[in-house]
């Protein structure tokens, strides 16, 4: 254990102490070198992020005249953008937040869900229902041997396949 404690404490002797951003010393000449190396690339970078900039605040204050005509007209603003919004996720992610907030309203017992049946279970099929189900189960990492349904019959097929769907999306996600 004493060995262990001593040899922790050895220090470098090679100029990387605290405070250094860690690399060899360098001298004014190579010093010099690498920052006109990489301030050369940053200013050109950053000319080009400014007028993308320009262009993306044109562009977003067109979107908001178009939103303003809109709205004149009589559109619901915020009702299309939440559509929007809602359109460019994963559907199926979306189809299973739709169903977990009524579940929600439903155990609060609001009147979004109650009264107003805003947020009905919607019908699917039992296809469907079973692709659902493989997908998401495969989205969160579940083992494909989770697979509820009787070997051999076509919701065995359907959730399986959707399962390795969802498998696919995962890798894609945690490679991104």
């Amino acid at each position: 254990m004493a060995e262990r404690a001593r040899a922790k404490r050895k220090t470098k002797k090679d100029g990387n102490g605290i405070g250094h951003n860690g690399g060899p010393m360098l001298g004014d000449r190579q010093k010099r070198q690498v920052y006109e190396r990489w301030l050369g690339k940053i200013e050109h970078a950053d000319v080009r992020y400014e007028a993308a900039r320009d262009i993306a605040k044109t562009r977003k204050g067109e979107l908001g005249q178009i939103y303003e005509a809109a709205k004149a007209d009589g559109c619901n603003i915020d009702a299309i953008k939440e559509a929007r919004k809602k359109h460019k996720l994963d559907h199926l992610t979306v189809a299973q937040d739709y169903d977990d907030m009524g579940f929600i309203l439903r155990v609060m017992k609001s009147p979004l869900a109650e009264q107003l049946n805003l947020f009905a279970k919607p019908e699917r099929d039992e296809e469907t229902n079973v692709a659902m189900a493989g997908e998401l189960a495969g989205r969160r990492g579940d083992s494909i041997d989770e697979n509820p349904h009787q070997v051999g019959t076509a919701f065995f097929v359907t959730w399986r396949a959707a399962h390795e769907r969802g498998q696919r999306a995962l890798q894609d996600g945690l490679r991104e």
